[in-house]
């Protein structure tokens, strides 16, 4: 990581660490001290010490002293606001920090431009990259309702706008179309939405969130799943408390003292169940509630504090149906009346909070019981933002992996609304035209067709809570109703790759401990193939929405030959399908599925990357107009990551993989070898090749390499066993030699070759490697160019996920060169087709419009023109809606009616 995103990740972390760690909810303060010097005084001592612990990971070069100034920095001297004082309140800390970011204009709440001795667009540049790394560790609207709290307008968007005027123009219909074409709907929404949409549901039994979801094995805010489940329902009782005293506060009266006043709440809430959990006498356990708010222990039970927590709020019940966003009720909405019933709850809540402090601290009426429960509110909420947001420096996909996991038992009770609040989520700040949403592909053909009418019935939300067919009849004549066109949808099903040896669904197989066979993950995969296939064979009619097929997640646990037959047969079923359909409606003008594939974002080494990629082709996965997800490999400069990682190790017959590929490159004439490079590669083959097979050619290597792409490879996968060289496979007999054929044959089933091949061995980055990817790469390029194959780039993901340290170097720069950008420019290489996205909203905290502003501000920072980065971010744009696979027909009301009538049959007889 550079040294620049280093301290600007450090910064954020120093920023955030009062409102938002562990830490500070252990210690519960609610100011900030220090010594005449600058050091910090009395508890805020443990705070630091334990800052300068979470830091130290990435300190680098900085002593701990340097630590612990930058501590100073940013809790007492960076905004001034504090340097008068020995004992800061934490919300004039949060509003110097917010003032420092934000500013109000207008109806509209954006970046406060630095007073720096940089030009405007560098500065904003700066401040934009900055702000990047703040929100990924405390939630956003904490700063907005410190923002607006002296404001008496509730029409303000309650979000932050990044983008300046220019580039609001780009995202509007006015200047052009903008597609989101590479989203995955179960993480699509912002924290604040799912705290509301949590503390709406939690009340409900049918609806609880349930630990044992959560994976133990890394490490959970307080300890453990329950503990942190608990701790969450404690946050929703304090803060519906908190919204009640607003309330009694807000009457004109003199408010009662809020310690006495809590307690007597909490038994309130207590006496009011009737079948309730708690003994007659019993009450006053509910007082552990608020011991729990400042880490003490609590003694209820996860079940208990739901049901405190549905009595206090006064609509306990154990069922619940929530099947549009108007089913979600926030229980702080009941308290918020009037003209505030158009704001969002959180931002707001957390804007008359703030208030509250600011006036009873200005009439000295010591509002510290009200100022240290708040906080602590606002700690665990910070842990919950902070448990979803991939933490940065988590780089790789099995680590995102445990971050999006994580997002299931959250997102579970709002699966039923989760389109409808996607895309309010993604239109946000821009005129979305087209909305592509991913999502697992079902198991049976019922499943197939009832999420195909969740995603469309989101599209025009109106609903009957206790008749599903009354709602779809009630969407049907929604829809009829609709005069004017919707924006475009479509979904896109993906396969995910997982690692069958650590998958318990697939340990049921006798060979699930062979992590080359990969029958285990084909065969469940193929279960839901086949659904796809016979749906499409059934109901021609969901190619309105259905429009892609797609493989994402760990690239590297399942390889490209297994996942291929899938692709190529689901394609081919939706080619029949298409005929069908432009027969049936021709109007709908029904194209087959198109495919777009996750590749070259998460590898241990480059050439691994680049092979995979090179074999979606020459696989025939992926073909003309399809798309690439991320394709980081294709823009990363081989001499910088040779420097960065001089030497990688990597599973043994990964690295044969690589080689052979290599080999084969050469002997094609994709590639010219540069000298000596040749000899290399065959010696480290040979040895590799004895390695896991004993007596072995090279030859032997490269017949075997492609039987991979041959039917013999998908028998085995069909079947899980070797098929015998029969009539049916004289055809691969006669294209294999007799020792490739024995060859391939071990490697698909030989347990020992599958032990000796996960050896890790190290490989060394070399001058000579270096110049083969370089032509690796322009190889790629030159073939996806004439593909027009579109590469999805998703900045925040990239960051947080790939190789890069700063979307200053993103390779999406080097894939579409830059008008006055030299430095990532590299003369002979074929430009792609880039369009930009968001990838998973929830986890790296962005959405769409920010998207856009983050990679302008660093073209600015990277020295390019206003005029040049709004050009290129508009090519972007335009290949964004040129390369996605909705229909024009999806923006059709009438055309969505007439697929819900076909699905249901049961909507037009009634």
């Amino acid at each position: 990581m550079s040294a620049s995103s280093r301290w600007l990740r450090m910064l954020a972390e120093a920023h955030a660490f009062p409102f938002a760690s562990e830490p500070s909810f252990e210690w519960g303060q609610d100011r900030l001290s220090r010594e005449d010097d600058f050091t910090a005084a009395g508890c805020d001592q443990k705070l630091r010490a334990a800052l300068r612990a979470q830091l130290r990971p990435m300190a680098d070069r900085h002593s701990v002293d340097s630590l612990d100034t930058l501590a100073s920095y940013a809790w007492f001297a960076r905004f001034g606001a504090a340097t008068q004082h020995r004992e800061v309140s934490l919300d004039r800390e949060l509003a110097a920090l917010a003032g420092h970011f934000l500013e109000l204009r207008g109806t509209e709440i954006g970046l406060r431009l630095p007073s720096t001795s940089s030009g405007v667009a560098q500065a904003l540049g700066q401040h934009a990259e900055e702000w990047r790394w703040l929100t990924l560790r405390m939630p956003v609207e904490l700063l907005v309702a410190s923002i607006v709290c002296d404001v008496d307008v509730d029409e303000l968007p309650w979000t932050v706008n990044l983008a300046h005027r220019e580039l609001e123009y780009l995202l509007s219909s006015e200047d052009g179309r903008v597609a989101q074409t590479h989203l995955h709907i179960g993480a699509a929404l912002s924290t604040s939405t799912l705290w509301s949409g949590f503390a709406a549901t939690q009340r409900f039994s049918s609806l609880a969130i349930d630990p044992t979801m959560f994976d133990a094995s890394w490490p959970i805010p307080f300890g453990d799943p329950t503990r942190f489940c608990s701790m969450l329902l404690v946050a929703c009782i304090i803060r519906y408390c908190l919204g009640l005293y607003l309330v009694v506060a807000a009457d004109g009266a003199e408010p009662p003292k809020f310690s006495s006043w809590l307690q007597d709440t909490m038994i309130a809430f207590a006496q009011r169940r009737r079948l309730g959990l708690l003994r007659a006498g019993e009450e006053s356990k509910a007082l552990s509630v608020i011991d729990a708010c400042f880490g003490g222990p609590l003694a209820l039970e996860l079940s208990e504090l739901r049901e405190l927590y549905a009595w206090g709020v006064g609509e306990a019940g154990d069922n619940v149906a929530v099947r549009a966003p108007t089913d979600i009720r926030d229980p702080l909405r009941a308290l918020i009346t009037g003209r505030m019933q158009r704001v969002p709850v959180e931002p707001f809540f957390l804007r008359e909070c703030l208030r509250l402090l600011r006036s009873q601290r200005s009439r000295d009426q010591g509002a510290r019981s009200f100022s240290n429960v708040f906080w602590q509110y606002c700690r665990i909420r910070a842990q919950f933002h902070r448990f979803l947001t991939q933490e940065p420096g988590s780089t790789g996909l099995d680590w995102f992996s445990v971050f999006q996991s994580r997002l299931g038992p959250i997102t579970t009770p709002l699966d039923s609304v989760l389109p409808a609040l996607a895309i309010e989520a993604e239109s946000r700040r821009l005129d979305l035209q087209s909305f592509e949403a991913r999502t697992t592909p079902p198991r049976s053909v019922e499943a197939v067709r009832n999420t195909v009418l969740w995603y469309v019935q989101a599209l025009a939300p109106e609903s009957d809570p206790s008749d599903e067919l009354a709602s779809r009849e009630a969407t049907v004549r929604a829809l009829r109703a609709q005069k004017t066109a919707l924006p475009e949808r479509a979904l896109v099903f993906h396969f995910v790759r997982a690692h069958a040896r650590s998958d318990p669904a697939y340990r049921t197989t006798a060979n699930w401990r062979c992590s080359l066979r990969y029958t285990a993950w084909y065969q469940q995969q193929r279960i839901r193939a086949n659904a796809l296939e016979a749906s499409l064979a059934q109901h021609p009619e969901l190619l309105l929405i259905v429009r892609g097929v797609d493989v994402a997640n760990l690239e590297y646990a399942i390889p490209t030959w297994a996942f291929a037959p899938l692709v190529r047969s689901v394609r081919s079923a939706s080619l029949g399908a298409a005929r069908v359909l432009q027969a049936r409606k021709p109007h709908w003008k029904a194209r087959p599925l198109a495919v777009t594939i996750h590749a070259g974002e998460d590898f241990r080494r480059l050439p691994d990357a680049l092979r995979r990629m090179h074999e979606l082709i020459t696989l025939s996965v992926i073909t003309r107009g399809d798309r690439i997800g991320h394709g980081l490999a294709l823009g990363i400069d081989p001499d910088d990551i040779a420097r960065r990682y001089p030497v990688v190790p990597q599973p043994r017959l990964e690295r044969l993989d690589d080689l052979l590929w290599e080999l084969a490159c050469y002997r094609d004439g994709d590639l010219a070898p540069a000298a000596g490079r040749l000899l290399r590669v065959e010696e480290e083959l040979k040895k590799h090749g004895r390695a896991l097979f004993g007596s072995c050619t090279i030859d032997d290597l490269v017949e075997m390499r492609r039987g991979l792409s041959l039917s013999i490879t998908e028998r085995f996968l069909e079947t899980g066993a070797v098929p015998p060289v029969d009539r049916d496979s004289l055809e691969d007999a006669r294209v294999l030699s007799l020792s490739g054929r024995q060859l391939l044959d071990r490697y698909l089933s030989d347990d020992d070759v599958c032990q000796r091949g996960a050896e890790p061995v190290a490989v060394e980055a070399t001058e000579l490697e270096s110049a083969m990817l370089r032509g690796a790469q322009a190889m790629l390029r030159r073939s996806l160019s004439a593909l027009e194959v579109t590469i999805e780039a998703n900045p925040s993901s990239n960051l947080l996920v790939g190789t890069i340290d700063s979307l200053r170097g993103h390779p999406a720069l080097a894939l579409a060169p830059v008008k006055g950008l030299s430095t990532h420019r590299v003369e002979g290489l074929a430009p792609l087709k880039v369009s930009l996205n968001s990838d998973d909203p929830t986890t790296f905290a962005t959405c769409l419009a920010d998207e856009y502003a983050h990679l302008y501000y660093a073209l600015v920072l990277e020295g390019v023109a206003s005029k040049d980065a709004l050009d290129w971010l508009r090519e972007l744009r335009d290949n964004g809606w040129r390369s996605r696979f909705s229909l024009p027909a999806s923006a059709q009301p009438e055309a969505l009616a007439e697929l819900i009538e076909a699905l249901d049959p049961r909507v037009v007889a009634r």
